[in-house]
């Protein structure tokens, strides 16, 4: 397994970048923090996963301004798409934030 994180500035946002990859397997988390009300939020993430070279990805885009999630799956039949509104406030301080204890794709099923 290895672990890649990364930091960019992007369409007037901060994106902090998290993805793990073996040699069948990949998962990753983009989280998009933007500056509402003089801080920085945690205003939405994208994660994705899939296995390599098999066409089957699973896709969840959460927009924590909005509390929006939809998930997609793609496979050879097509997609499938789902959509739901979150119940739970996400929205964190970047001064708060860490990889190790953020929100997972998981917590938004």
């Amino acid at each position: 397994m290895r672990r890649n994180e990364y930091i960019g500035i992007k369409q007037r946002s901060i994106q902090v970048t998290s993805s793990i990859t073996s040699y069948t397997e990949y998962f990753g988390t983009l989280y998009r923090f933007a500056l509402r009300d003089g801080t920085l939020l945690l205003v939405g993430l994208e994660y994705t996963e899939g296995v390599i070279g098999k066409d089957d990805t699973r896709n969840i885009s959460a927009n924590f301004l909005t509390n929006k999630v939809v998930e997609w799956r793609k496979k050879k039949s097509g997609r499938q798409y789902s959509h739901r509104v979150l119940r739970e406030n996400y929205r964190t301080p970047l001064k708060n934030f860490g990889l190790d204890d953020s929100v997972s794709a998981d917590a938004l099923r």
